[in-house]
């Protein structure tokens, strides 16, 4: 079973690396992965990119490979920045989120006020 998931794998990189995969999926996966890696559902970026590159028929391993835009130095800025987007939105279509400061978020309690944040991260990363 591991033997083949290394095949699968090495079968990927090959057609990345040596180019026998066509440009526009590559391009299309790359594309993928780096709207992807914008969401605020961490932990299933990798799951988000194979999702949109079978439905779109973008290479699975290029859209993996534009996820990994989402590194810990840009992450925090991303999120941020998908934060200040949403509640931007929320603004514009009338719904009531409260703006919360970036100095105010060391004194939130998230577990009680996570879909106040949450809500406009996600609108905002779309």
């Amino acid at each position: 079973m591991l033997e083949k998931f290394i095949g699968k794998v090495r079968a990927y990189y090959y057609q990345l690396i040596l180019g026998r995969e066509n440009p526009t999926r590559i391009a299309k996966g790359i594309a993928i992965g780096v709207f992807t890696s914008f969401s605020p559902l961490i932990g299933i970026h990798t799951l988000l990119c194979i999702g949109f590159a079978l439905i779109f028929r973008a290479s699975k391993s290029a859209a993996i490979l534009g996820s990994l835009i989402c590194n810990p130095v840009t992450f925090p800025f991303m999120l941020f920045a998908d934060y200040e987007v949403g509640i931007l939105t929320c603004k514009i279509f009338n719904m009531n989120y409260t703006h919360y400061f970036l100095s105010d978020f060391k004194d939130l309690h998230l577990l009680e006020q996570g879909l106040e944040i949450f809500v406009p991260m996600l609108i905002g990363s779309v």
